[in-house]
């Protein structure tokens, strides 16, 4: 809820601000006086300064890039340990004004709502206990669900319970942050994973002009469309250095999509600089990662961009690239507080095993509505939002809405999960972390081959018997995993379950050759080919002169053809999808050229200082069916060629 008190110039007791008061709202005003914005902004309790204190402290440091956008009868609202959860009107602009001594406390500062909000200078402390609070207590700055620009300059983020920086969920905005110091952010890669700067939804446009942050985790971490599928027109990073430590991950993450990320003198120190895929996401020469080139490592040759001197309490602004003259609309002095923070309430209920996922049921309400609120549910890095609005007998809190339930199925894969529930604010407060619970989903799915299995003629020894060797293939996948493979007939074989192709022996005539699957769960799948082996004995080749018939037990039927004449030939033609040439290796073997189709394929040499019968010395083969010939051609007076036909598969 928020609460607008209004006082008017006239007739207001002012009382005397104290010197470092002056000092902020000094630079605060005249900083927003750059652009359009009055001094007139001041609130009630502040004496608007006569001297902006972009002038009155001479500065050698750099012009900033973007200056503060320009605000429209804005609204001033002072920040204090009391009044730091802001909810503002979408509608109005405002200028955030913060406290002379340092905000400390959990949550750091919450901006939320608002359409032009400049926030100038400031310092956020994060206490020791806030690693040991609420998911978020060790947060320094949020801006949410604003629809204009936000400029937020200056501002120094520190303390010894800091976790996360800025996070941003400002889908619809143009975010500008220059001169931001984020002092070290602590988290590690089994807890909390800290960043300086988080975005999960927008911005629009993101503008950074010098940032100094440091990181025991995680330093840029863009994912502007987590809740939304909108991507960013534009990241823009310029002077800015992001500070790794022994442990620490990537210093810049952006997810893989085509949203445009510019970068200019943007320095990283990681924890090892000559991994750059260890440090910048997506790694290789994936989309999204067109800037890394051009990020530098290691520590600016200048020293940090933004030192502790130059930013917090007392911050002056060095100006800006351009200048816009000062609006004439008068302002107001209007002291907005926010009095009530009701965070929503709930609770994660059941998380069961159903087919195909897991059914998570529970309950959730806001004292800030009387609708339904929303309910964000995370698995494996993946969430998902439903709706709280079924209705319940039991389990909500007295006065809340009476539909407040929620009961869904979580598709999900065979396996253990673990599902999040957090019930998302709809007034003032924080997102409610509803607990956590795990559940295993039933492996019921058998692999499945994405093809029939394959068989192809190789290389090898026939037996006596006729047997060729053969090559059997087969591709087969599972939701989980694959066991191990076993080839089921009309041989036996077990095999591991990255094994993809077998060697056996096949007999002439038809088979079916069948190949199983089976997963952890014991689920098996199985897929089956048909196969016709046909042994063709050089008495059924077509052949022309100088080949002689010779006969030994040791030849396929008991005789062969040999010559040792260059040019003689034979050949084949058939129909199939592999084809092997069966022939004799011997001391006195030559060699012959071998033409698939009228193309010469390989030319094959016999000569062994063993004889080997009956030797698959040449295959080819098709990944379909067809008519095909094949021709051995001796090659000169190179020695003797024996050929005992050929071997044909379809």
């Amino acid at each position: 809820m928020l609460r607008t008190l209004t006082s008017h110039r006239s007739g207001t007791p002012r009382r005397p601000a104290t010197r470092p008061l002056r000092r902020a709202a000094a630079a605060l005003v005249a900083a927003v006086t750059l652009v359009g914005v009055p001094a007139g902004g001041a609130t009630a309790t502040d004496a608007a300064p006569s001297t902006p204190a972009t002038s009155s402290v001479p500065s050698t440091r750099s012009p900033l890039t973007w200056q503060p956008p320009a605000l429209t009868a804005p609204t001033t609202v002072k920040v204090s340990a009391t009044n730091r959860h802001l909810k503002l009107d979408d509608t109005k602009d405002y200028v955030v004004s913060m406290p002379a001594t340092p905000l400390t406390g959990l949550d750091g500062l919450i901006v939320s709502g608002g359409r032009n909000v400049v926030l100038i200078g400031g310092r956020i402390e994060l206490p020791a206990e806030a690693i040991t609070g609420t998911v978020h207590a060790g947060r320094g700055l949020l801006l949410k669900g604003q629809t204009g620009t936000v400029h937020v300059e200056g501002l120094h983020i520190t303390g010894p319970g800091l976790e996360e920086g800025i996070n941003i969920d400002a889908a619809q905005a143009t975010v500008q942050l220059q001169n931001i110091r984020v002092d070290l952010v602590h988290g590690y890669e089994a807890g909390h994973h800290a960043d300086v700067i988080q975005t999960w939804a927008g911005p629009r446009i993101l503008r950074v002009d010098g940032l100094t942050g440091h990181t025991q985790y995680q330093g840029l971490f863009f994912l502007p469309t987590q809740y939304g599928a909108a991507q960013p027109e534009l990241y823009d990073l310029r002077r800015t250095d992001i500070h790794g430590t022994p442990d620490s991950a990537y210093m810049i993450w952006r997810d893989g999509k085509a949203w445009p990320l510019t970068v200019s003198e943007v320095y990283v120190a990681p924890r090892n600089p000559s991994w750059r895929d260890g440090f910048l996401w997506p790694k290789g020469t994936a989309q999204g990662t067109a800037s890394w080139p051009l990020v530098k490592v290691g520590a600016p040759p200048v020293g940090e961009f933004v030192p502790l001197a130059d930013v917090g309490l007392g911050y002056t602004s060095p100006g800006y690239a351009t200048t816009t003259p000062p609006a004439t609309d008068p302002a107001r002095d209007v002291l907005a507080e926010v009095v009530a923070v009701n965070p929503p309430v709930g609770a994660l209920e059941a998380v069961t095993p159903v087919p195909g996922g897991l059914r998570v049921t529970g309950w959730a309400t806001d004292r800030d509505t009387t609708g339904p609120v929303s309910v964000d549910l995370s698995v494996g890095g993946t969430t998902r939002r439903v709706v709280a609005d079924r209705a319940r007998t039991t389990g909500s809190e007295p006065g809340a809405a009476p539909l407040t339930g929620f009961d869904t199925v979580v598709p999900l894969p065979a396996g253990t999960h673990q599902v999040c529930a957090v019930a998302v604010d709809i007034g003032s407060g924080e997102d409610t972390a509803l607990g956590c619970a795990a559940a295993t989903v039933a492996d019921t799915t058998a692999p499945t081959f994405t093809a029939a299995p394959v068989l192809r003629l190789r290389t090898g020894d026939v037996s006596a018997a006729g047997a060729v060797p053969v090559t059997v293939r087969w591709a087969v996948g599972d939701d989980v995993g694959v066991s191990g493979t076993t080839v089921l007939q009309p041989v036996t074989g077990a095999y591991a379950p990255d094994v993809t192709t077998a060697d056996h022996v096949a007999f002439p005539g038809a088979s079916t050759w069948t190949v199983g699957a089976h997963d952890a769960a014991g689920n098996v799948g199985t897929s089956s080919a048909d196969a016709t082996v046909t042994l063709v004995p050089e008495g059924d080749t077509t052949r022309y002169e100088y080949w002689w018939r010779t006969g030994t037990t040791q030849y396929l039927g008991g005789t062969a053809l040999r010559s040792n004449r260059g040019g003689a030939s034979m050949s084949h033609s058939f129909t199939g999808s592999s084809v092997a040439w069966i022939a004799s290796l011997e001391a006195s073997g030559g060699r012959a050229d071998v033409y698939v189709d009228g193309v010469k394929e390989a030319t094959v040499d016999l000569a062994s200082p063993t004889t080997v019968n009956r030797s698959a010395v040449f295959t080819r083969s098709w990944d379909t069916s067809g008519t095909h010939t094949v021709k051995v051609v001796v090659v000169g007076w190179t020695g003797n060629v024996t050929s005992d036909g050929f071997v044909t598969l379809r």
